[in-house]
């Protein structure tokens, strides 16, 4: 990564200082809300503020794993950058016991206008407190459905919802091993609770195909959709799997795979699209480095895609997460679904 010019780095700081400003002023957050949010959600923040004020040109940034970020060194961008921040406008500084009790040195802090516009904004413009506390994963989705680019929002989304559905389902997949019925499959389990059987798998199978259909549709992501399709075909038969499985019979090494699953997905195997993304949507005073570096890191990890999804693809089958062949819906079951998706595919291609 090429350094930050100076124009960057002084925008950076300044938005920066103006939402840990916007916080020390918010009768609604707490000093100790600062470290209660996660660096993704602080990069769409920082996103908003400078596309919202004009400003979004004075950096670099594309639509990557995450959807828009900055392509700044984590020290720029950061929790802990935030943290500092708001010692310095508030007049605090941490005192060196792990509890990080402050200390109030009452100095003098006079915002530069920068800082007290950017302030001004998460205060006047920002739904600062509802931000902040929303679940990351309902935030990011509210986020893609309004700031994603337009050809890529459908994709985000569905990216993002099948995200969410495999958080949901290693929270019942814990939920389940800790109170579970007797000779009960997860099918069975869906009558009676919250549990969802195959339910479950037709919504992962569902939203594959919806990514499938998004990346099919982008010239540019098509020649890696066989590398993406490589990883959700085990996804999706996992989930088959799990759907016929008795709910005594989940064991630890079954839960540890399905978050190995996604981890895999967004960190490897959405990885692959993203780098094309990120190197069609990059812009800023370094875009063309962003580009250049993406180019290469996304051959580098093709190089390395099959061999770490060949090690998952005998890790599902050894937790035995491969269905058998009496598992698998029928053709006519599935056809009304396939012809819709054909008839979606050569609308939207017209």
């Amino acid at each position: 990564m090429t350094e930050l010019t100076a124009n960057e780095r002084e925008t950076l700081n300044n938005v920066i200082e103006g939402l840990a400003l916007a916080i020390s002023r918010s009768g609604e957050l707490e000093s100790d809300a600062v470290t209660k949010t996660s660096k993704t959600k602080l990069e769409k923040f920082i996103f908003q503020a400078l596309a919202d004020t004009d400003e979004l040109d004075s950096i670099t940034y594309s639509w990557y794993i995450a959807g828009a970020k900055t392509d700044t060194p984590n020290s720029e961008l950061s929790i802990g950058a935030l943290e500092n921040a708001f010692n310095r406008v508030t007049g605090q500084t941490a005192s060196p016991d792990v509890q990080k009790e402050f200390v109030d040195s009452r100095s003098d802090y006079n915002p530069i206008p920068e800082v007290e516009r950017f302030a001004e904004y998460f205060l006047r413009e920002f739904d600062l407190e509802d931000s902040w506390f929303t679940r990351g994963e309902m935030y990011l989705l509210d986020f893609y459905k309004e700031r994603a680019p337009e050809d890529l929002r459908d994709l985000y989304v569905a990216v993002q919802e099948l995200r969410n559905t495999l958080n949901y389902a290693i929270r019942e997949i814990r939920r389940v091993k800790t109170d579970s019925p007797n000779e009960m499959t997860l099918s069975q389990f869906q009558v009676s609770s919250e549990v969802k059987g195959p339910d479950l798998y037709e919504e992962v199978a569902d939203l594959v195909s919806e990514i499938h259909l998004q990346m099919a549709m982008d010239e540019q992501l098509k020649p890696l959709l066989s590398d993406f399709k490589a990883f959700s075909d085990i996804l999706e038969d996992a989930f088959l799997a799990l759907s016929q499985m008795n709910v005594e019979r989940l064991s630890d090494s079954q839960l540890q795979m399905f978050q190995s699953l996604r981890r895999f997905y967004f960190y490897e195997a959405w990885k692959l699209p993203s780098y094309a993304i990120s190197m069609r949507t990059a812009s800023g005073p370094r875009a063309e480095d962003l580009k250049v570096r993406h180019a290469q890191e996304i051959e580098q990890h093709r190089e390395e895609y099959k061999d770490k999804l060949e090690a998952l693809r005998q890790d599902a089958a050894s937790s035995a997460l491969v269905p058998t062949a009496t598992d698998y819906p029928c053709l006519s079951e599935d056809t009304p679904h396939i012809e819709s998706l054909v008839e979606r595919y050569l609308t939207t291609a017209k």
